[in-house]
Protein backbone atom coordinates (compact mmCIF):
# COMPACT_ATOMS: atom_id res chain seq x y z
CA UNK A 1 0.00 0.00 0.00
CA UNK A 2 1.43 3.38 -1.02
CA UNK A 3 1.10 6.47 1.16
CA UNK A 4 2.51 9.98 1.13
CA UNK A 5 3.24 11.47 4.55
CA UNK A 6 4.88 14.91 4.59
CA UNK A 7 6.21 14.48 1.04
CA UNK A 8 7.40 10.94 1.77
CA UNK A 9 6.33 7.99 -0.33
CA UNK A 10 5.28 5.13 1.93
CA UNK A 11 4.82 1.45 1.11
CA UNK A 12 3.80 -0.66 4.10
CA UNK A 13 3.65 -4.43 4.28
CA UNK A 14 4.71 -6.23 7.45
CA UNK A 15 6.43 -9.61 7.51
CA UNK A 16 3.25 -11.53 8.20
CA UNK A 17 1.47 -9.70 5.37
CA UNK A 18 -1.38 -8.67 7.61
CA UNK A 19 -4.06 -6.67 5.82
CA UNK A 20 -3.92 -2.90 6.07
CA UNK A 21 -7.23 -1.10 5.77
CA UNK A 22 -7.89 2.62 6.29
CA UNK A 23 -4.49 3.10 7.92
CA UNK A 24 -5.26 0.62 10.70
CA UNK A 25 -4.20 -2.96 11.28
CA UNK A 26 -6.55 -4.98 13.48
CA UNK A 27 -7.51 -1.95 15.55
CA UNK A 28 -3.97 -0.54 15.90
CA UNK A 29 -2.45 2.31 13.87
CA UNK A 30 -0.59 1.05 10.83
CA UNK A 31 3.08 1.97 10.47
CA UNK A 32 3.59 5.39 8.93
CA UNK A 33 6.59 6.91 7.22
CA UNK A 34 8.50 5.55 4.25
CA UNK A 35 8.86 1.96 5.45
CA UNK A 36 8.24 -1.30 3.68
CA UNK A 37 8.91 -4.62 5.37
CA UNK A 38 9.45 -7.59 3.04
CA UNK A 39 10.50 -10.79 4.75
CA UNK A 40 12.35 -9.42 7.76
CA UNK A 41 13.82 -6.36 6.04
CA UNK A 42 12.43 -2.85 6.02
CA UNK A 43 12.90 -0.57 3.04
CA UNK A 44 12.89 3.14 3.80
CA UNK A 45 12.50 5.80 1.16
CA UNK A 46 12.34 9.31 2.54
CA UNK A 47 13.71 12.83 2.29
CA UNK A 48 12.92 13.91 5.81
CA UNK A 49 15.22 12.84 8.66
CA UNK A 50 12.57 13.33 11.30
CA UNK A 51 10.13 11.12 9.43
CA UNK A 52 12.84 8.48 9.06
CA UNK A 53 13.58 8.57 12.78
CA UNK A 54 9.89 8.18 13.69
CA UNK A 55 9.58 5.32 11.24
CA UNK A 56 12.53 3.48 12.77
CA UNK A 57 11.14 3.91 16.27
CA UNK A 58 7.74 2.64 15.20
CA UNK A 59 9.21 -0.46 13.62
CA UNK A 60 11.58 -1.09 16.51
CA UNK A 61 8.55 -1.39 18.72
CA UNK A 62 7.27 -4.08 16.36
CA UNK A 63 10.56 -6.02 16.68
CA UNK A 64 11.62 -5.51 13.10
CA UNK A 65 15.15 -6.80 12.96
CA UNK A 66 16.83 -4.84 10.18
CA UNK A 67 16.25 -1.80 8.00
CA UNK A 68 18.05 -0.32 5.07
CA UNK A 69 17.74 3.18 3.67
CA UNK A 70 17.43 3.90 -0.03
CA UNK A 71 17.54 7.25 -1.81
CA UNK A 72 14.18 8.91 -2.25
CA UNK A 73 14.31 8.47 -6.02
CA UNK A 74 14.38 4.69 -5.76
CA UNK A 75 10.90 3.41 -6.49
CA UNK A 76 9.64 0.52 -4.36
CA UNK A 77 6.92 -1.88 -5.40
CA UNK A 78 4.39 -3.64 -3.19
CA UNK A 79 4.14 -7.42 -3.56
CA UNK A 80 1.93 -8.26 -6.52
CA UNK A 81 -1.03 -10.54 -6.04
CA UNK A 82 -0.01 -14.10 -6.76
CA UNK A 83 -1.38 -17.58 -6.75
CA UNK A 84 -1.20 -19.36 -3.43
CA UNK A 85 1.38 -21.92 -2.44
CA UNK A 86 -0.40 -25.33 -2.63
CA UNK A 87 1.22 -26.56 0.56
CA UNK A 88 0.32 -23.39 2.41
CA UNK A 89 -3.23 -23.52 1.06
CA UNK A 90 -3.65 -27.16 2.08
CA UNK A 91 -2.49 -26.40 5.60
CA UNK A 92 -4.90 -23.50 5.87
CA UNK A 93 -7.74 -25.67 4.67
CA UNK A 94 -8.11 -27.44 8.01
CA UNK A 95 -9.68 -24.43 9.65
CA UNK A 96 -11.54 -24.47 12.92
CA UNK A 97 -15.22 -25.17 12.70
CA UNK A 98 -15.73 -22.03 14.76
CA UNK A 99 -15.42 -20.02 11.53
CA UNK A 100 -18.99 -19.17 10.63
CA UNK A 101 -20.70 -19.97 7.40
CA UNK A 102 -21.03 -17.38 4.67
CA UNK A 103 -24.75 -17.84 5.27
CA UNK A 104 -24.31 -16.24 8.70
CA UNK A 105 -22.86 -12.99 7.37
CA UNK A 106 -25.19 -10.39 5.83
CA UNK A 107 -23.93 -9.47 2.38
CA UNK A 108 -23.81 -5.80 3.31
CA UNK A 109 -21.29 -6.53 6.08
CA UNK A 110 -18.75 -8.31 3.88
CA UNK A 111 -17.12 -5.08 2.70
CA UNK A 112 -16.38 -3.97 6.27
CA UNK A 113 -14.83 -7.25 7.43
CA UNK A 114 -11.04 -7.45 7.97
CA UNK A 115 -9.21 -9.11 5.11
CA UNK A 116 -8.01 -11.93 7.35
CA UNK A 117 -11.62 -12.71 8.28
CA UNK A 118 -12.60 -12.62 4.61
CA UNK A 119 -9.91 -15.14 3.77
CA UNK A 120 -11.08 -17.47 6.55
CA UNK A 121 -14.62 -17.13 5.27
CA UNK A 122 -13.40 -17.95 1.74
CA UNK A 123 -11.87 -21.19 3.01
CA UNK A 124 -15.07 -22.08 4.85
CA UNK A 125 -17.19 -21.25 1.78
CA UNK A 126 -15.07 -23.44 -0.49
CA UNK A 127 -13.57 -20.75 -2.69
CA UNK A 128 -10.35 -21.38 -4.57
CA UNK A 129 -7.21 -21.58 -2.42
CA UNK A 130 -5.59 -18.74 -4.37
CA UNK A 131 -7.77 -16.30 -2.44
CA UNK A 132 -5.78 -17.12 0.71
CA UNK A 133 -2.65 -15.42 -0.65
CA UNK A 134 -4.07 -12.30 -2.30
CA UNK A 135 -2.63 -8.85 -1.73
CA UNK A 136 -4.76 -5.95 -0.60
CA UNK A 137 -5.23 -4.90 -4.22
CA UNK A 138 -7.57 -7.85 -4.71
CA UNK A 139 -9.57 -7.39 -1.53
CA UNK A 140 -12.58 -5.96 -3.38
CA UNK A 141 -12.54 -8.94 -5.72
CA UNK A 142 -12.66 -11.29 -2.75
CA UNK A 143 -15.64 -9.40 -1.34
CA UNK A 144 -17.45 -9.75 -4.67
CA UNK A 145 -16.62 -13.46 -4.89
CA UNK A 146 -17.93 -14.08 -1.39
CA UNK A 147 -21.07 -12.09 -2.10
CA UNK A 148 -21.74 -14.16 -5.22
CA UNK A 149 -21.12 -17.38 -3.32
CA UNK A 150 -23.40 -16.28 -0.51
CA UNK A 151 -26.23 -15.54 -2.96
CA UNK A 152 -25.80 -18.99 -4.48
CA UNK A 153 -25.89 -20.69 -1.07
CA UNK A 154 -28.85 -18.64 0.12
CA UNK A 155 -30.80 -19.56 -3.02
CA UNK A 156 -30.02 -23.23 -2.39
CA UNK A 157 -31.30 -23.13 1.19
CA UNK A 158 -34.34 -21.12 0.11
CA UNK A 159 -35.24 -23.80 -2.43
CA UNK A 160 -35.51 -26.27 0.45
CA UNK A 161 -37.51 -24.00 2.75
CA UNK A 162 -39.86 -23.09 -0.09
CA UNK A 163 -40.54 -26.76 -0.70
CA UNK A 164 -42.81 -26.77 2.33
CA UNK A 165 -41.19 -29.32 4.61
CA UNK A 166 -41.35 -33.05 5.17
CA UNK A 167 -45.05 -33.55 4.42
CA UNK A 168 -44.72 -31.99 0.98
CA UNK A 169 -41.60 -34.02 0.18
CA UNK A 170 -43.39 -37.20 1.26
CA UNK A 171 -46.47 -36.35 -0.80
CA UNK A 172 -44.37 -35.72 -3.90
CA UNK A 173 -42.53 -38.98 -3.29
CA UNK A 174 -45.77 -40.93 -2.99
CA UNK A 175 -46.86 -39.55 -6.34
CA UNK A 176 -43.61 -40.65 -7.97
CA UNK A 177 -43.95 -44.16 -6.54
CA UNK A 178 -47.57 -44.52 -7.59
CA UNK A 179 -46.74 -43.34 -11.10
CA UNK A 180 -43.93 -45.87 -11.41
CA UNK A 181 -45.53 -48.89 -9.73
CA UNK A 182 -48.98 -49.36 -11.18
CA UNK A 183 -51.46 -52.18 -10.90
CA UNK A 184 -54.24 -53.33 -8.62
CA UNK A 185 -52.79 -56.69 -7.67
CA UNK A 186 -51.86 -57.53 -4.11
CA UNK A 187 -48.20 -57.77 -5.15
CA UNK A 188 -48.22 -54.26 -6.65
CA UNK A 189 -49.91 -52.85 -3.56
CA UNK A 190 -47.35 -54.55 -1.30
CA UNK A 191 -44.50 -53.17 -3.40
CA UNK A 192 -45.88 -49.64 -3.20
CA UNK A 193 -46.35 -49.94 0.57
CA UNK A 194 -42.76 -51.10 1.16
CA UNK A 195 -41.39 -48.40 -1.12
CA UNK A 196 -43.33 -45.71 0.72
CA UNK A 197 -41.90 -46.88 4.05
CA UNK A 198 -38.39 -46.85 2.63
CA UNK A 199 -39.02 -43.43 1.10
CA UNK A 200 -40.09 -41.94 4.43
CA UNK A 201 -36.95 -43.26 6.10
CA UNK A 202 -34.84 -41.88 3.25
CA UNK A 203 -36.41 -38.40 3.42
CA UNK A 204 -35.94 -38.22 7.19
CA UNK A 205 -32.26 -39.24 6.98
CA UNK A 206 -31.29 -37.29 3.86
CA UNK A 207 -29.35 -34.04 3.79
CA UNK A 208 -28.45 -31.79 0.93
CA UNK A 209 -24.86 -30.60 0.68
CA UNK A 210 -24.59 -26.88 -0.09
CA UNK A 211 -24.29 -25.86 -2.87
CA UNK A 212 -24.74 -29.20 -4.66
CA UNK A 213 -24.72 -32.78 -3.52
CA UNK A 214 -26.52 -35.20 -1.26
CA UNK A 215 -25.83 -37.26 1.85
CA UNK A 216 -27.40 -39.51 4.47
CA UNK A 217 -27.27 -39.54 8.27
CA UNK A 218 -26.23 -42.98 9.52
CA UNK A 219 -26.42 -42.19 13.23
CA UNK A 220 -24.24 -40.52 15.82
CA UNK A 221 -24.08 -37.29 13.82
CA UNK A 222 -22.21 -39.01 10.98
CA UNK A 223 -23.11 -37.98 7.43
CA UNK A 224 -22.16 -40.36 4.63
CA UNK A 225 -21.63 -38.85 1.20
CA UNK A 226 -19.31 -39.03 -1.81
CA UNK A 227 -15.76 -37.78 -1.49
CA UNK A 228 -16.20 -35.62 -4.57
CA UNK A 229 -19.12 -33.85 -2.88
CA UNK A 230 -16.69 -32.49 -0.28
CA UNK A 231 -15.43 -30.19 -2.99
CA UNK A 232 -13.85 -26.80 -3.22
CA UNK A 233 -13.64 -24.45 -6.18
CA UNK A 234 -10.41 -25.19 -7.98
CA UNK A 235 -10.40 -28.91 -7.21
CA UNK A 236 -9.63 -31.10 -10.18
CA UNK A 237 -12.91 -32.11 -11.80
CA UNK A 238 -13.87 -35.74 -11.97
CA UNK A 239 -13.62 -35.66 -15.73
CA UNK A 240 -9.96 -34.72 -15.32
CA UNK A 241 -9.34 -37.42 -12.74
CA UNK A 242 -10.89 -40.31 -14.65
CA UNK A 243 -12.91 -41.29 -17.68
CA UNK A 244 -16.03 -41.52 -15.54
CA UNK A 245 -18.77 -38.93 -15.78
CA UNK A 246 -19.54 -38.18 -12.15
CA UNK A 247 -22.51 -36.00 -11.27
CA UNK A 248 -23.32 -33.52 -8.54
CA UNK A 249 -19.96 -32.32 -7.33
CA UNK A 250 -21.01 -28.70 -7.57
CA UNK A 251 -17.74 -27.87 -9.34
CA UNK A 252 -18.87 -27.09 -12.90
CA UNK A 253 -19.11 -23.49 -13.93
CA UNK A 254 -17.04 -22.08 -11.10
CA UNK A 255 -15.26 -18.84 -11.88
CA UNK A 256 -11.53 -18.43 -11.58
CA UNK A 257 -9.65 -15.16 -11.35
CA UNK A 258 -6.00 -14.95 -12.28
CA UNK A 259 -4.31 -13.26 -9.35
CA UNK A 260 -0.90 -13.21 -11.04
CA UNK A 261 -1.84 -10.21 -13.17
CA UNK A 262 -3.90 -7.08 -12.70
CA UNK A 263 -7.03 -7.18 -10.54
CA UNK A 264 -9.72 -9.23 -12.31
CA UNK A 265 -12.63 -7.40 -13.85
CA UNK A 266 -14.64 -10.34 -15.13
CA UNK A 267 -14.75 -14.05 -14.32
CA UNK A 268 -13.28 -16.61 -16.64
CA UNK A 269 -14.57 -20.11 -17.24
CA UNK A 270 -12.48 -22.73 -15.53
CA UNK A 271 -10.14 -24.60 -17.83
CA UNK A 272 -8.63 -28.02 -17.44
CA UNK A 273 -5.30 -28.00 -15.71
CA UNK A 274 -2.34 -28.65 -17.96
CA UNK A 275 -0.58 -30.71 -15.30
CA UNK A 276 -2.01 -33.92 -13.80
CA UNK A 277 -4.46 -32.94 -11.04
CA UNK A 278 -3.50 -33.44 -7.42
CA UNK A 279 -5.80 -35.35 -5.10
CA UNK A 280 -7.78 -32.82 -3.04
CA UNK A 281 -7.27 -32.88 0.72
CA UNK A 282 -10.87 -33.19 1.81
CA UNK A 283 -10.38 -33.98 5.50
CA UNK A 284 -10.90 -30.82 7.54
CA UNK A 285 -13.24 -29.16 5.08
CA UNK A 286 -16.55 -27.96 6.49
CA UNK A 287 -19.77 -28.12 4.50
CA UNK A 288 -23.19 -26.67 5.18
CA UNK A 289 -25.93 -29.30 5.14
CA UNK A 290 -29.70 -28.79 4.91
CA UNK A 291 -32.37 -31.10 6.32
CA UNK A 292 -35.84 -31.54 4.87
CA UNK A 293 -37.34 -28.84 7.12
CA UNK A 294 -34.73 -26.30 6.06
CA UNK A 295 -32.48 -26.56 9.12
CA UNK A 296 -28.87 -25.75 8.23
CA UNK A 297 -26.15 -27.68 10.07
CA UNK A 298 -22.39 -27.79 9.56
CA UNK A 299 -20.43 -30.99 9.05
CA UNK A 300 -16.65 -31.39 9.08
CA UNK A 301 -15.04 -34.01 6.87
CA UNK A 302 -13.24 -36.46 9.15
CA UNK A 303 -12.65 -39.42 6.83
CA UNK A 304 -12.35 -39.66 3.05
CA UNK A 305 -11.41 -42.39 0.59
CA UNK A 306 -10.74 -41.16 -2.94
CA UNK A 307 -10.54 -44.68 -4.36
CA UNK A 308 -14.01 -45.60 -3.11
CA UNK A 309 -15.31 -42.04 -3.54
CA UNK A 310 -16.69 -41.92 -0.01
CA UNK A 311 -16.48 -39.41 2.82
CA UNK A 312 -17.76 -39.11 6.37
CA UNK A 313 -18.72 -35.75 7.84
CA UNK A 314 -19.26 -35.21 11.54
CA UNK A 315 -21.91 -32.71 12.55
CA UNK A 316 -20.35 -29.98 14.69
CA UNK A 317 -23.48 -29.91 16.88
CA UNK A 318 -26.09 -32.44 17.92
CA UNK A 319 -28.32 -33.59 15.04
CA UNK A 320 -31.53 -31.56 14.82
CA UNK A 321 -34.79 -33.27 15.72
CA UNK A 322 -35.81 -33.35 12.04
CA UNK A 323 -32.81 -35.51 11.10
CA UNK A 324 -33.30 -39.23 11.72
CA UNK A 325 -30.76 -42.01 11.26
CA UNK A 326 -30.82 -44.64 8.54
CA UNK A 327 -29.37 -48.12 8.97
CA UNK A 328 -26.73 -49.60 6.70
CA UNK A 329 -27.62 -53.05 5.38
CA UNK A 330 -25.68 -56.09 6.64
CA UNK A 331 -22.59 -57.22 4.80
CA UNK A 332 -23.74 -58.76 1.52
CA UNK A 333 -23.21 -62.23 0.19
CA UNK A 334 -21.08 -62.41 -2.97
CA UNK A 335 -22.97 -60.16 -5.36
CA UNK A 336 -23.89 -61.17 -8.91
CA UNK A 337 -22.18 -59.29 -11.71
CA UNK A 338 -25.06 -59.27 -14.20
CA UNK A 339 -27.99 -56.98 -14.79
CA UNK A 340 -30.44 -59.84 -14.25
CA UNK A 341 -30.17 -59.47 -10.46
CA UNK A 342 -32.78 -56.91 -9.42
CA UNK A 343 -33.40 -55.36 -6.00
CA UNK A 344 -35.97 -52.59 -5.71
CA UNK A 345 -34.41 -49.37 -4.34
CA UNK A 346 -35.53 -45.84 -3.45
CA UNK A 347 -33.28 -42.77 -3.78
CA UNK A 348 -33.78 -39.29 -2.29
CA UNK A 349 -31.42 -36.72 -3.75
CA UNK A 350 -30.89 -33.13 -4.77
CA UNK A 351 -31.18 -32.69 -8.53
CA UNK A 352 -29.97 -29.38 -9.89
CA UNK A 353 -32.97 -27.36 -11.12
CA UNK A 354 -31.17 -25.93 -14.17
CA UNK A 355 -30.57 -27.89 -17.34
CA UNK A 356 -26.81 -28.50 -17.24
CA UNK A 357 -26.71 -30.50 -20.47
CA UNK A 358 -27.78 -27.81 -22.93
CA UNK A 359 -25.49 -27.18 -25.91
CA UNK A 360 -23.07 -24.31 -25.64
CA UNK A 361 -24.77 -20.96 -26.19
CA UNK A 362 -28.30 -22.20 -25.51
CA UNK A 363 -30.58 -20.16 -23.29
CA UNK A 364 -30.71 -21.38 -19.66
CA UNK A 365 -33.72 -23.52 -18.86
CA UNK A 366 -35.35 -24.55 -15.60
CA UNK A 367 -36.09 -28.26 -15.20
CA UNK A 368 -38.76 -28.14 -12.51
CA UNK A 369 -36.91 -30.42 -10.09
CA UNK A 370 -37.32 -29.90 -6.36
CA UNK A 371 -35.08 -30.73 -3.39
CA UNK A 372 -35.47 -34.11 -1.71
CA UNK A 373 -36.57 -35.59 -5.01
CA UNK A 374 -37.74 -39.20 -4.75
CA UNK A 375 -36.94 -41.69 -7.49
CA UNK A 376 -36.89 -45.46 -7.61
CA UNK A 377 -35.48 -48.27 -9.64
CA UNK A 378 -33.50 -51.45 -9.22
CA UNK A 379 -30.03 -52.26 -7.96
CA UNK A 380 -28.59 -54.63 -10.52
CA UNK A 381 -25.27 -56.43 -10.67
CA UNK A 382 -21.91 -55.34 -9.24
CA UNK A 383 -18.87 -54.68 -11.42
CA UNK A 384 -15.47 -56.02 -10.53
CA UNK A 385 -13.14 -53.56 -8.88
CA UNK A 386 -10.90 -53.63 -11.95
CA UNK A 387 -13.71 -52.92 -14.42
CA UNK A 388 -15.15 -50.11 -12.28
CA UNK A 389 -11.74 -48.50 -11.79
CA UNK A 390 -10.99 -48.63 -15.50
CA UNK A 391 -14.20 -46.75 -16.31
CA UNK A 392 -14.11 -44.46 -13.29
CA UNK A 393 -17.52 -45.67 -12.11
CA UNK A 394 -19.10 -46.98 -8.95
CA UNK A 395 -19.28 -50.77 -8.83
CA UNK A 396 -23.02 -51.03 -8.11
CA UNK A 397 -25.21 -50.68 -11.22
CA UNK A 398 -28.71 -49.30 -10.70
CA UNK A 399 -31.60 -47.77 -12.64
CA UNK A 400 -33.01 -45.14 -10.26
CA UNK A 401 -33.25 -41.77 -12.00
CA UNK A 402 -30.53 -39.30 -10.96
CA UNK A 403 -29.24 -35.94 -12.15
CA UNK A 404 -26.44 -33.51 -11.32
CA UNK A 405 -26.62 -33.07 -7.56
CA UNK A 406 -27.64 -36.64 -6.72
CA UNK A 407 -24.09 -37.70 -5.90
CA UNK A 408 -23.94 -38.86 -2.29
CA UNK A 409 -27.60 -39.93 -2.22
CA UNK A 410 -28.13 -43.29 -0.56
CA UNK A 411 -29.80 -46.24 -2.28
CA UNK A 412 -32.41 -47.60 0.14
CA UNK A 413 -33.54 -51.19 -0.25
CA UNK A 414 -37.32 -51.08 -0.45
CA UNK A 415 -37.86 -54.28 1.51
CA UNK A 416 -36.25 -53.07 4.76
CA UNK A 417 -35.33 -49.39 4.24
CA UNK A 418 -31.61 -50.11 4.68
CA UNK A 419 -28.80 -48.38 2.81
CA UNK A 420 -27.25 -50.63 0.16
CA UNK A 421 -25.21 -48.11 -1.83
CA UNK A 422 -24.33 -44.46 -2.46
CA UNK A 423 -24.93 -43.01 -5.91
CA UNK A 424 -21.84 -41.42 -7.47
CA UNK A 425 -21.74 -41.71 -11.27
CA UNK A 426 -23.35 -42.80 -14.50
CA UNK A 427 -22.17 -44.51 -17.66
CA UNK A 428 -23.23 -42.59 -20.74
CA UNK A 429 -21.79 -45.30 -22.94
CA UNK A 430 -24.07 -47.98 -21.53
CA UNK A 431 -27.67 -46.81 -21.88
CA UNK A 432 -27.10 -44.12 -19.25
CA UNK A 433 -26.69 -46.81 -16.58
CA UNK A 434 -26.38 -45.27 -13.13
CA UNK A 435 -23.65 -46.38 -10.75
CA UNK A 436 -23.17 -46.29 -7.00
CA UNK A 437 -20.59 -47.28 -4.43
CA UNK A 438 -21.57 -50.86 -3.66
CA UNK A 439 -22.49 -52.16 -0.20
CA UNK A 440 -19.29 -54.18 0.10
CA UNK A 441 -17.09 -51.11 -0.45
CA UNK A 442 -19.35 -48.94 1.66
CA UNK A 443 -19.13 -51.19 4.72
CA UNK A 444 -15.39 -51.71 4.25
CA UNK A 445 -14.91 -47.93 4.30
CA UNK A 446 -17.13 -47.40 7.35
CA UNK A 447 -15.60 -50.26 9.34
CA UNK A 448 -12.08 -49.04 8.57
CA UNK A 449 -12.90 -45.65 10.12
CA UNK A 450 -13.91 -47.27 13.40
CA UNK A 451 -16.92 -44.97 13.85
CA UNK A 452 -20.18 -46.18 15.35
CA UNK A 453 -23.05 -46.17 12.87
CA UNK A 454 -26.51 -47.63 12.66
CA UNK A 455 -26.01 -51.19 11.37
CA UNK A 456 -22.33 -51.53 12.26
CA UNK A 457 -22.81 -54.72 14.26
CA UNK A 458 -24.95 -56.44 11.61
CA UNK A 459 -23.13 -59.25 9.89
CA UNK A 460 -25.98 -60.54 7.81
Amino acid sequence: MRRRVGGVEVVVEDERRRPVRDGRRHGRPAARGGVMCAGRAAVVACSDVLTLFCSLVAFARKNIATCRVLPADVRTRPPAGRRGNPRRASAAMAISTTVGSVLDVPEAELASMPTRALKSLAIRAGLEPEWEAIASAHRADLVRALAATRREHVAFVRSVTELGGRDVAIALGVREIEDDVRGKSAAAAATRASMKRAMETAVDAAVHVVPSGSGVHIGGGWILTCAHCVCRDGDATDEEESDGDFGGDGDDGVVVVDLTTSPPTSPKKKRKAAAPPQTPRRVGRVKDLVTVDGTVVAGECVHADEGKDLALLKLVAAPPASLRAAGVAPAPAPAPKTKTHRTRVVVVGNPHDWDLELPSGAAPRKMGYTPFWVSNGHALGVLSAEAASEKGLGRQMHTAWTYWGHSGAALFRASDARVVGVHNSWDEGNDAMRHAVCLEDLRAFLDATGVEYYGRGDDG
